[in-house]
């Protein structure tokens, strides 16, 4: 296969970055979702209660920090808890089909 072939067959220019520019891009990304999300009441809350913040991520290794999002939390918050965007932008709100009765914890 030729060089020209296989450049061709890349879509994504970031798969063929250093492992450093990798790891740097992955945290520029990392960042900008905890930045986003911050405002979310539910990531607020769990960021808040974890000392998260955009600016304190310095590393990926500060995934370790940050919190998991449960099933729990998902029933508990979902849809509202979990807003990135005023509730008046939202056009409709899509929910789960129906479960049967022994649902599946």
């Amino acid at each position: 296969m030729s060089r020209d072939a296989l450049n061709t067959s890349i879509w994504d220019r970031n798969e063929t970055l250093s492992c450093g520019d990798l790891q740097a891009l992955q945290l520029e990304r990392l960042k900008a979702v905890v930045a986003r999300v911050a405002h979310v009441p539910f990531y607020r809350k769990a960021f808040s209660a974890s000392g998260i913040t955009a600016d304190s991520i310095g590393s990926l290794d500060d995934l370790r920090r940050m919190p998991f999002t449960t099933k729990e939390d998902l029933r508990q918050h979902y849809p509202l808890g979990f807003l990135a965007v005023a509730r008046e932008e939202v056009a409709r709100f899509m929910g789960p089909r129906a479960r049967r009765a022994n649902r599946r914890s």
